[in-house]
């Protein structure tokens, strides 16, 4: 029987007791806690696996990965010789009731993935999977889909593709940028809890705010292409793009705002989230960021961008690191893209 379930009149059901513990071990790998952390945790409180025994940083792997906490029952197929398959596997939807969704399943399989990889890519005794950062396992990559891994002072994509993806991104830049992005956020719905409480049930605005974000989306796309195609200068391009993404921001944070009192869950206030930040574990703001934003995509270096700023002649030292520090900023404005959760 899988852990997290038991069986009631001959169906499993979610057990009320290691059911939730089962999400909470997958919380915790996206939170950034390694297998050995969450295991020694389980062992020093007394939880045994289904067979009685302590738990194991394998077999706590094998929990994580077991598709049935997420509503799907595998098999394996009979072949046409009248053979069981060896290799193969048949998912089919279960008939008992997922702990997670499939999201959550899939973002944990990729971490875990990831850290394997990265064991094999990097030496060892480095300690990178017991690093425990607020935004790790959202931060992915946009080429693959994976979550990145943070190596020291950047975050670094080790899946495996064809000519390899080692797409990186500076862990502190991004990490500023998706805590000002989470905040702000958070700092809307503390300065408007009345107006969330009232039109957090009306499908039909989050509805509209919906439509005109996808809407200010597309016109952003087609002012991209626009640019890129000549059909607008860049002083043109510029301003434009300026205007609809502060626009999509406000959309953004008024549909956040719009959200029903439930999306908050029974243990975080979203009201006190911004004033609470600081004084709060990576774990904590993990969970807390996760509530709005659902995944923040890094893109490769915009083409058109120069890697690096040359210093100019006869430029002054502030002036350089002034028009540095823009030109980072841009380029980190076009390689990033939050995902919110709708």
């Amino acid at each position: 029987m899988p852990f997290g379930y038991r069986a009631e009149s001959g169906v499993l059901v979610i057990d009320p007791v290691t059911g939730p513990m089962v999400a909470e071990a997958m919380q915790r790998v996206l939170a950034g806690e390694s297998l050995y952390q969450i295991r020694k945790d389980w062992n020093e409180r007394g939880v045994l696996t289904t067979h009685g025994c302590a738990w194991s940083d394998r077999t706590l792997k094998l929990m994580l990965r077991n598709s049935s906490t997420k509503g799907v029952r595998e098999y394996r197929p009979i072949l046409p010789d009248g053979t069981r398959s060896k290799t193969s596997l048949m998912q089919v939807e279960a008939a008992w009731p997922a702990i997670v969704d499939e999201d959550t399943w899939q973002q944990v399989s990729d971490v875990l993935d990831a850290r394997k990889k990265a064991r094999n890519f990097h030496q060892p005794g480095t300690g990178a999977a017991k690093r425990m950062y607020p935004f790790s396992g959202l931060i992915r990559c946009s080429a693959c889909g994976t979550a990145m891994l943070h190596r020291g002072p950047v975050y670094q994509c080790v899946q495996a593709t064809r000519g390899g993806c080692h797409r990186s991104i500076r862990s502190a830049e991004v990490s500023k940028l998706v805590e000002e992005a989470v905040l702000a956020t958070f700092e809307q719905i503390t300065l408007n809890p009345t107006k969330r409480r009232a039109t957090g049930g009306d499908l039909t605005a989050r509805v509209g705010l919906a439509a005109t974000l996808d809407v200010d989306r597309e016109r952003l796309a087609q002012l991209d292409d626009d640019h890129y195609d000549g059909l607008i200068d860049k002083a043109m391009w510029v301003r434009q793009r300026a205007r609809i993404a502060e626009r999509i921001e406000a959309t953004r944070r008024e549909y956040a705002a719009a959200l029903p009192e439930q999306h908050a869950g029974p243990s975080i206030d979203m009201t006190t989230v911004a004033a609470e930040w600081d004084g709060r574990t990576p774990m904590w703001q993990y969970q807390a960021t996760s509530l709005i934003l659902q995944a923040v995509l890094v893109h490769a270096h915009p083409a058109d961008m120069m890697t690096a700023v040359p210093k100019r002649r006869n430029e002054t030292t502030e002036a350089f690191q002034a028009r540095r520090d823009a030109h980072r900023a841009s380029v980190l404005a076009r390689r990033i893209e939050f995902i919110w959760r709708a």
